[in-house]
Formats: structure tokens, C-alpha cells, sequence
């Protein structure tokens, strides 16, 4: 008897990916990747861009709300009473940032600093180490991180022309103050000179005074002498100071000192600057925005006792490719082009030629000919 007739197996088949394939496909997505990549990266950066440009426009903001109130523009540094992290209270010295905590949203933080060490006020949370977001530009802000910085940084800082640099409070060789005016007058920065001046002045109480400019008083500005000048739309107010040679520990509750001949450019007086020099020519190749010690603006001859490390602390910088953001007086912001021309810096950092120094003044003259030009920006010196 047969038994039942077995039918023939079929061949099973298994279905997969060879090594060759494998690895052809894992090269295909990294070339997918790698072209996508820089695309991510540019959206990314796009994004701080827009994010940086509305930190200075909201800064701009709220300088030029200060002075709707009719209230003069705070200085680059000020006097705060009362406040001190010693008994007794007494006053001590901040920046613009301060003053304008109340008019950005922070009157609690402002608040600290007017009634620390008060009574009822002893114990008030320190908010000088506190992160300010509109005061980060969000290109720099990976870095912090990584390298555990000052959550408190500061990216941004005001016009203070020449800084107080050139005043001498008093007769110079000259005879005439630094400052443009008549010997034996009390020298003051030129109200043309910058927008924010220091509001301080060089006073004898106070433990950075300076024997040889006894009579150097500080000085607060406002809009409408810019208005009748050079005019509000190419003033700068304010710009970006935050590329990959200022320090990351600068904080915006740092206390500046006051001016020196020479060395007026340390990043923690938040503030930028004119050109440091005495001399009408620039060399070709210089750089007043995102420049290094390589190639930026110098003086010729060196004075002595000038800080060369500290140049570039006095000029506009970014972690944008290309250029960095600036506020104008009127309240529009621009990307300027790191190209810009380093007379063309000077004549928008200046409002009004008839008060400035002789210094600042020799800086407007156009470099190929040594004339008087006023400039009017172009698209090569801005950049959307």
C-alpha cells in the first residue's frame, strides 16, 4: 500500500538589503543630508538675524520713548543712589542699561538697584546676574552656553562718539579745551560728538578721579539738537558689539569707569566708538565694523600709552556673516556692511560738525582728497 504522495517544497526566498546596497544607501542619505544641512543652518541663522535686529529695534524703542517724555537720554555711565553691596549705601556707577530697565519691561530689576540695602529691601534677589533675552543676540547665545559664560551678557552698546577721550577740562596747547572750546572754559564732550555722553563727569569725590582734568563735567544729551544737525535718520544710536573679539564676561550690570586719553575703548564701558586717531588718512583695507587687531582702524602715530588690545572693543561687531545691526536716532535698523568706509563710520556717528572736536571733525573729511563731504549711505554700506 502507497502511502500519501508527498508534495515538492517549494524553495523559500529571503528578502533584504546586500552590504552593497547598504551601504549605497547610507551614502545617498549622507549627501541628501549634506545638501540639506546648510540649508537648515542658513534658516537658523536667519532666524537670529531677525531676532537680533528686533533686540536693537526694541532698544532704540525705548531710548526714544525716554525722550518723548521730554526726559534727557541717559549717559553711557550714571549714578545710582543709595545703591551698594556695602554698608553703607551710598551711590555708585552704571551704564545705560540701567535706566532703561523701567521702559523695556524690568522695573523690577531697576527696582533693585534703586532700593538695595534699603530697609525692607536687605534681602532682594541679586538680579545683576540674571539673563536679559533682549539683550543677547541669539548668534552668540549657543556660545554662552557652551562655554558656560555670564548668563548676563551684553551684545549691544550706544554711540559715545569719542568717549570723553579728547576732553581735558581745562586749557590745552592749543588754546582751546579738546572739546572745541574757548580757554579756560569747563571742557565737556561736544554735543555733536556721539549721542550719550558720560553723565558723571570727573568728580573729585569719587575714587576714579583724575587730578589732571579737574574740571571735566558730565554731560546728558537728547534728540533734538541731532534733529537740527546732521538729522535723526543718519545718526547712529546704537549698535551691535558682540563678534568673536569682545569678551563673553562683558555683563550689562557691570559698572564702566570713566574716560582716558587713549583708552576709553575697554568692552566694558558699552559703548562704541570713533576712530581713536589723529590722522585723516586711513590705509586701504581698514575696518571700523567686525574688524580684528589685524586690520582695523589704529592711530598713526601710536600715543603713547594707548591700548592697542583694546581697539576693537570701540567698533560695531556680530556674529553675522558680513556686517552687524545698527539703530538710527529715527528708530530704523539696518544690517551695515562690514565694507563700510571708516569716514563714512565717522560721519554717521557724528550729528553735528560745528560742535565737535578738531579730532572727530579731521576723521569726516573725505580720505582721496581731504575735503568736507556729507554722505549719504548707499546699498553697499547696507545690507538687508
Amino acid at each position: 500500500m502507497r502511502g500519501p504522495t508527498r508534495l515538492p517544497r517549494q524553495a523559500t526566498s529571503t528578502s533584504g538589503f546586500t552590504l552593497v546596497e547598504l551601504l549605497v544607501t547610507i551614502s545617498i542619505i549622507g549627501v541628501l543630508l549634506a545638501m540639506l544641512l546648510p540649508a537648515v543652518q542658513s534658516a537658523r541663522e536667519s532666524a537670529r538675524r531677525s531676532n537680533c535686529s528686533n533686540n536693537v529695534s526694541q532698544l532704540v524703542k525705548a531710548f526714544r520713548d525716554i525722550d518723548a517724555r521730554n526726559e534727557p537720554l541717559p549717559g553711557w555711565r550714571n549714578t545710582v543712589e543709595h545703591f551698594s553691596t556695602s554698608a553703607p549705601s551710598t551711590e555708585a556707577t552704571v551704564s545705560w542699561t540701567v535706566p532703561l530697565l523701567p521702559h523695556v519691561g524690568k522695573l523690577d530689576f531697576y527696582d533693585y538697584f534703586l532700593n538695595h540695602g534699603q530697609p525692607g529691601h536687605e534681602d532682594d534677589d541679586d538680579v545683576r546676574s540674571k539673563v536679559i533675552d533682549f539683550l543677547v543676540c541669539p548668534s552668540i547665545a549657543p556660545v554662552l552656553r557652551r562655554q558656560r559664560a555670564s548668563g548676563a551678557a551684553l551684545s549691544y552698546a550706544v554711540n559715545g562718539g569719542s568717549g570723553g577721550e579728547a576732553i581735558v577740562g581745562g586749557t590745552s596747547a592749543g588754546g582751546a579745551s579738546a572739546g572745541g572750546q574757548q580757554a579756560g572754559v569747563t571742557g565737556n564732550q561736544p554735543l555733536g560728538d556721539g549721542v550719550f555722553f558720560d553723565a558723571i563727569g570727573n568728580k573729585s569725590g569719587e575714587r576714579f578721579f583724575e587730578s589732571d582734568r579737574p574740571s571735566y563735567l558730565g554731560r546728558r544729551s537728547g534728540l533734538a539738537l541731532i534733529g537740527t544737525g546732521d538729522g535723526e535718520t543718519s545718526t547712529v544710536m546704537l549698535a551691535e558689539r558682540s563678534g568673536l573679539n569682545v569678551p563673553l564676561d562683558i555683563t550689562w550690570s557691570s559698572a564702566p569707569r570713566p574716560p582716558k586719553p587713549h583708552q576709553a575703548a575697554s568692552a566694558d564701558r558699552h559703548m562704541v566708538l570713533l576712530p581713536p586717531g589723529l590722522t585723516t588718512i586711513v590705509p586701504s583695507g581698514k575696518r571700523t565694523i567686525n574688524a580684528t587687531k589685524d586690520d582695523c582702524v589704529q592711530p598713526s602715530p601710536v600715543p603713547t600709552g594707548f591700548d592697542v588690545d583694546d581697539v576693537v572693543y570701540r567698533y560695531p561687531s556680530s556674529g553675522h556673516r558680513g556686517g552687524a545691526f545698527v539703530a538710527f536716532c529715527d528708530g530704523h535698523v539696518r544690517f551695515m556692511s562690514e565694507k563700510i568706509e571708516p569716514w563714512v563710520y565717522v560721519q554717521i556717528m557724528t550729528s553735528h560738525s560745528r560742535h565737535l572736536s578738531d579730532q572727530a571733525r579731521s576723521w569726516q573729511r573725505y580720505q582721496k582728497d581731504g575735503a568736507y563731504v556729507k554722505y549719504v549711505l548707499n546699498d553697499e554700506d547696507l545690507e538687508k
